[in-house]
Parts: C-alpha cells; structure tokens; sequence
C-alpha cells in the first residue's frame, strides 16, 4: 500500500516535471528573443570580391575591420539605419546594394574606435566611401554604395 501510493507519487512528479520543461522549451524562444543567436554575417577572405547580377538586381560585398583587429562586439555596421553585424570578431563583410547608405555606431564605446575598409567588389565606386572612419561614442558615416 504505502509502495503504490509512493509509485504513484514519482510517477506524477516525473510527468509535471516533464510538461514543465516541454512547456519552457517551447515558449523560452518567444519569451527570451534576446537569447536566440543572430544570423552569422556572410565572412570572405578574398580580397577582392566580384560583383554579380542577380533577380535581385546587382550587389557586391564590402568588408570592413577595426583598427590592430579589435574585437568590438558592441560596436555595429548600420546598412540604411539598421544594424547588420557587430565587429566581434574584429571584421565583418556584408552584401550591399546601390544607394545603401553605411554607417558604425560605437555609441557604447567611450573612447575613439577606427575602422578600415578593407575589401570591397571591383565595381563598387570606392571614391564615395571613407577608407578610414574614427568613431568617438557616435554614429560616423562610412559612405554610400555606388557602382562604376
């Protein structure tokens, strides 16, 4: 008698447990969106990346690196006003489209962050972006994408 109702007893803390957890697992996601990895940025080691024509229209990849290599995970590439990678790892290359305007917002930082362009498509127009941009806890124009 006291086995059974001891049995029983388990038996229903396992399952409880069981559907707590399923339930958590599932809304955890909803509940936290902060906590769900962003997508990996598109990283090239070319150093010259070709420009292609796509249903899309055409685009190219520009890459852009901090300064000795710093890893600034706070600091992030803004592609007409919206955050598209952070420099966690110390570069990031991206996909951009003609008119794309580029800006670095390092408002989190408190001292000066330079920046470099590192790499860009053969047929971007290069005379409309900076090849080096400092920022001092603000938002800093890098330029506007162009092609020749």
């Amino acid at each position: 008698m006291y086995g059974e109702r001891y049995f029983s007893f388990v038996q229903r803390l396992l399952l409880s447990l069981f559907l707590i957890t399923f339930v958590l697992w599932i809304t955890w996601p909803a509940l936290h969106p902060d906590t769900i990895p962003q997508e990996t940025i598109l990283q090239e080691s070319a150093a010259r990346v070709p420009v292609m024509a796509s249903y899309q229209g055409e685009f190219g990849n520009i890459r852009i690196s901090t300064q000795g290599g710093l890893t600034l995970g706070y600091a992030y590439l803004l592609i007409n006003g919206e955050a598209v990678g952070d420099f966690g790892t110390g570069s990031l290359t991206v996909r951009v489209y003609p008119g794309d305007i580029l800006e670095l917002d390092c408002q989190l930082y408190d001292k000066a962050v330079h920046f470099s362009v590192e790499a860009l498509s053969a047929s971007i127009n290069k005379d409309y972006l900076l090849e080096m941009v400092s920022c001092y806890g603000d938002i800093s124009k890098v330029g506007v994408i162009v092609f020749h």
